[in-house]
Order: structure tokens, then C-alpha cells, then sequence
């Protein structure tokens, strides 16, 4: 295996590391700085060492893009725990009440939300993003640098509210205007 290869596995721990230092920070809610320091210096270094295998501008990308990938992994995981846990829970007590909802559209809305919900979304913003540094006069290339790093940075943020807000209508409200309101931006700033 090559030094570069290496180098990228050893990124990808550094990466996983730190989104687990992270998500204990997030479990624990006490003396949390050095998990939070740690956590975000793990990160960064994960990109800096995607940076010096694969360039500045790209490598910095894909560093920021198996990040998020590792951060969704880690989401997706504890979905899954929060889920098995509630239904041996539910199991256990005696409903009074009927659902409301069926539990089956429940979870295909949710991750609906995680996925392509929140991927339009962050497009969303993303494009809105991208005709606001264009209005500022921006050079083209800056902006879209710009909007790149942002789009996975961004479905990320909205994959980790559909994931951890407990309440549906909370989650879905925020993730449905995350994407609306850049695309009102849009059609506004054409006209």
C-alpha cells in the first residue's frame, strides 16, 4: 500500500474518531471540552491530511465529503438504537390510545427527511448561496468552491436535525423551510 493511501486510511480514522468524540460530547452534556476540542482537531486534521494526498481544493473536499459520510453513518446508527430501544419500550407498556400515524409512514417520512428531503434542501441553499456571491460580485470560481463545500456541510446540518429532533412536525417544518425560503431567494432575485 502506498504512502498516500495510508495516509488517507489513517484520515478516515482521524475522521471517525473524532465524530465519536463528538457524539459522546453530545451524550454525556458534562466536561465536555476536551471531547470537543479533540473531536473538531480530529476532524480537521482528517482534512488537512486529505488536503496534502489529493491538493489543496480537492482534497479538502473529499476530507469534508468522508466526514460527513462518517458523521450520517454515526446518525444512522444511533436512529437505529433509538428505534430498537423505543419499540422494546413500547413492547413492554400497554398502549391506551391507538397511533395516530402508522408507525410505517412515520419512519419512510423520516427518512425521507435524512436523505432526499434534506439533499434538496441543501441544493436549495446551496444555489441560493451561490446566486448571493454572484450578486456580491464574487468571481465565479470563488463561489462555487464556495457552494461546494457547503452543499455536504449543509445536508449534513439538515440530516442531523431530521435525525435528532424528537418532535415531526419540529423537524419537518425546519428541513421544509431550509429548502423553500433559499428557493423564494431565488425566484425573487430573478425577477
Amino acid at each position: 500500500m502506498s504512502d498516500e493511501a495510508l495516509l488517507r486510511v489513517a484520515a478516515l480514522g482521524m475522521a471517525a474518531c473524532g465524530i465519536a468524540l463528538l457524539q459522546a460530547a453530545w451524550r454525556i452534556k458534562a466536561n465536555n471540552g476536551w471531547r470537543l476540542i479533540g473531536g473538531w482537531s480530529l476532524i480537521g486534521a482528517s482534512i488537512v491530511a486529505w488536503a496534502y494526498t489529493s491538493g489543496a481544493d480537492k482534497g479538502a473536499a473529499l476530507g469534508i465529503i468522508a466526514a460527513v459520510i462518517i458523521a450520517l453513518l454515526f446518525v444512522g446508527r444511533q436512529a437505529l438504537l433509538a428505534e430498537r430501544r423505543g419499540e422494546r419500550q413500547r413492547r413492554e407498556r400497554v398502549a391506551k390510545a391507538p397511533p395516530e400515524r402508522s408507525p410505517l409512514a412515520r419512519r419512510i417520512w423520516v427518512g425521507a427527511l435524512l436523505g432526499p428531503i434534506a439533499g434538496l434542501a441543501a441544493l436549495s441553499a446551496s444555489t441560493a448561496l451561490y446566486v448571493a456571491l454572484i450578486d456580491l460580485s464574487v468571481e465565479q470560481t470563488a463561489a462555487l468552491t464556495t457552494v461546494f463545500f457547503a452543499f455536504p456541510l449543509l445536508w449534513a446540518a439538515l440530516a442531523v436535525v431530521a435525525g435528532y429532533v424528537r418532535h415531526l412536525g419540529r423537524k419537518s417544518a425546519t428541513i421544509l423551510a431550509a429548502g423553500l425560503l433559499p428557493l423564494m431567494y431565488i425566484f425573487l432575485n430573478a425577477n
